[in-house]
């Protein structure tokens, strides 16, 4: 199972995880984390809005932001979705226990 934060906001509990497809949808709009020190004002609220897609993906932006700014600890809370996103990037290319094999024909 992925790393994933619980928020309760409100009395509703909401879920944030990546997954392959989330992180597919924060790089479409542009999310690049390389970028994240350099552009942080442009890259966090698409890493943390990306984070809502895979378990409450019709949930307004503005309730997102408004979330966002009662959170407490942010730079816990963001460095958290980091290395989420990374686990997520991890488990494109590693190898774990894969039964099919390959290999290259010159």
């Amino acid at each position: 199972m992925a790393t994933q934060i619980k928020i309760t906001y409100n009395k509703k509990e909401y879920t944030l995880e990546f997954t392959r497809g989330s992180v597919g949808v924060i790089e479409r709009r542009g999310f690049v984390a390389d970028e994240v020190e350099s552009k942080p004002v442009t890259m966090i609220p698409i890493l943390y809005s990306g984070a809502f897609q895979c378990h409450h993906p019709s949930v307004k932006q503005t309730l997102i932001d408004e979330i966002y700014d009662s959170l407490g600890n942010k730079a816990g809370f963001i460095s958290a979705l980091a290395e989420m996103y990374g686990e997520t990037l991890e488990s494109l290319v590693s190898d774990g226990e894969k039964n099919v094999q390959w290999e290259k024909i010159s």
